[in-house]
C-alpha cells in the first residue's frame, strides 16, 4: 500500500510540473512573437521592388497577415507553429523546417563528440581527484575546473578556433565540407 501512496504522489508531481510548464511555453512564446515584432524593419521590404504600386505592396502585406491585429497575428503564428509550420526564410527562401531538419545531422555529430569528449575527460580526472583528495593533484583538478566553470562559452570558442582552426589548421573554420575539399 505505502508503495502505491509513493507512485500516487510521484505522478501527482509530475502532472503538476507538466501543468506548470504550459503557462511558461506560452509565455516563452509570446516573448518570441513580441521580439520580432518589435525588431526594427518591416518584412515587407524584403519583398518590394521599385517598380511595385503601392496597391502590390498592401496585397503582399495582406497575404502575410501582417495587414491583421497584433492578437490575431500571433494567434495565427502560434497555431501554425504548434501544426510544425515554422514560416519560410525570407533570406534563403525556403522552408524554415527543412533547413533546421538538414543541419540536426551535424548538430547531432557535434553534441555527441562533445559528450564523449566529456566523459573520456570528467571521469578519469574525477577518479583521479578523488584518489588523490587534499593534495596538490586534487587543487590544481579542481583550480581546471572552476575555470572550466568559469570561462563564458563565446569567450573560449574564440579562442579554440584561433588555436585549431587559424594556427595549427587542424580542422576547418568554414564547415565540415570545405575542411574535406582542402585535404
Amino acid at each position: 500500500m505505502g508503495a502505491f501512496c509513493e507512485g500516487n504522489v510521484v505522478n501527482t508531481m509530475l502532472t503538476r510540473r507538466l501543468l506548470q510548464l504550459l503557462p511558461m511555453l506560452f509565455f516563452i512564446s509570446l516573448v518570441a512573437f513580441l521580439l520580432v515584432k518589435l525588431a526594427p524593419g518591416d518584412p515587407i521590404q524584403a519583398y518590394i521592388t521599385p517598380r511595385m504600386s503601392p496597391d502590390d505592396i498592401e496585397r503582399i502585406r495582406h497575404s502575410l497577415g501582417l495587414d491583421k491585429p497584433l492578437v490575431t497575428q500571433y494567434l495565427l503564428w502560434l497555431k501554425n507553429i504548434l501544426h510544425g509550420d515554422l514560416g519560410y526564410s525570407l533570406i534563403y527562401h525556403r522552408p524554415v523546417l527543412e533547413m533546421i531538419l538538414e543541419r540536426i545531422p551535424a548538430t547531432l555529430g557535434l553534441m555527441g563528440a562533445s559528450l564523449l569528449l566529456a566523459i573520456v575527460l570528467a571521469v578519469p580526472l574525477g577518479l583521479l581527484a578523488g584518489a588523490f583528495k587534499h593534495r596538490w593533484l586534487d587543487y590544481v583538478l579542481n583550480l581546471f575546473a572552476y575555470i572550466g566553470i568559469s570561462v563564458p562559452i563565446f569567450w573560449f570558442g574564440i579562442l579554440a578556433d584561433y588555436r585549431f582552426c587559424r594556427a595549427a589548421q587542424l580542422v576547418s573554420q568554414y564547415g565540415d565540407a570545405d575542411y574535406r575539399r582542402r585535404r
